[in-house]
C-alpha cells in the first residue's frame, strides 16, 4: 500500500504546488508606472513576452525629452524684425524725456503773444538736472537775411524770459532757423513760433 501512496502523494503534492503558485501569480498587482514609456517598435516584442501579464493602456507610448535653452542663429527678418522693435523702444523712452511748448508771434515781433504755454514747464525747466532748448522760427514774408535774425531774437527773447524766472542760464541753448521749416506753408500765424524743448536727465524720463 504504500508503493501505491507514495505516487499518489507526490501527484497531490505537485497539483497543491501549481495550484498555490497560480493563486500567488494572480494576486500580485503590478501599479502602472506613468515614468515608464514603450517605444514603438519595442511594443510587440513586450508583448510577445510569455513571463509578462499586463496590459496596455495606451495606444501610442513616446519618449518625453527636455532639452536645455541653447542659442540659435535668427533669420534675416527675425533679426530686422527684432531691430526694428529695438529702435522704436529707445526712440519711445528717449521722447518720453522731452516736454515742448510752442509759443507764437505776432508779425515781425520777438515777443509772444502769451507766455502761458512757457509756464506749463516752467517747473520742470526749473530742475538743475534738465536742459532746455529753444528754436525760434519765421514765416516766409521777407529776406532770408531777415528771418534768420528774427527767429534768433525770438529764441533768445525766450531764454531771457527763463532766466529772469529763475533758470540757469547755462542750461539754456537758443537757435534760429529762420523762415526754412515752416508748419503750413503760407501761413504765417502757425510759422511765427518758437519750440521750446525741456529735456529730462536719463533718470527722470524713465521714471
Amino acid at each position: 500500500m504504500t508503493r501505491f501512496l507514495k505516487p499518489v502523494l507526490v501527484v497531490a503534492m505537485v497539483g497543491l504546488a501549481s495550484q498555490a503558485w497560480a493563486v500567488d501569480a494572480h494576486q500580485i498587482v503590478v501599479p502602472q508606472n506613468d515614468g515608464v514609456a514603450i517605444e514603438p517598435q519595442h511594443r510587440a516584442h513586450v508583448l510577445a513576452d510569455p513571463t509578462r501579464d499586463f496590459q496596455l493602456k495606451r495606444e501610442t507610448a513616446m519618449w518625453l525629452v527636455l532639452e536645455p535653452s541653447r542659442p540659435r542663429v535668427l533669420m534675416p527678418d527675425e533679426e530686422a524684425r527684432l531691430a526694428s522693435e529695438e529702435a522704436q523702444l529707445r526712440a519711445d523712452a528717449d521722447e518720453a524725456r522731452h516736454k515742448r511748448v510752442l509759443l507764437h508771434f505776432p508779425f515781425s515781433k520777438a515777443t509772444p503773444t502769451s507766455w502761458a504755454p512757457l509756464e506749463q514747464v516752467l517747473d520742470t525747466a526749473l530742475r538743475q538736472s534738465t536742459q532746455i532748448k529753444v528754436v525760434g522760427h519765421a514765416d516766409e514774408v521777407g529776406t532770408t537775411k531777415f528771418n534768420q535774425h528774427l527767429s534768433e531774437r525770438r529764441a533768445l527773447a525766450v531764454s531771457r524770459y527763463l532766466v529772469g524766472k529763475g533758470v540757469d542760464k547755462y542750461r539754456v541753448s537758443t537757435e534760429g532757423h529762420g523762415k526754412r521749416e515752416p508748419v503750413v506753408a503760407g501761413d504765417g500765424t502757425k510759422n511765427r513760433r518758437a519750440v521750446v524743448d525741456v529735456i529730462l536727465s536719463v533718470q527722470e524720463g524713465s521714471q
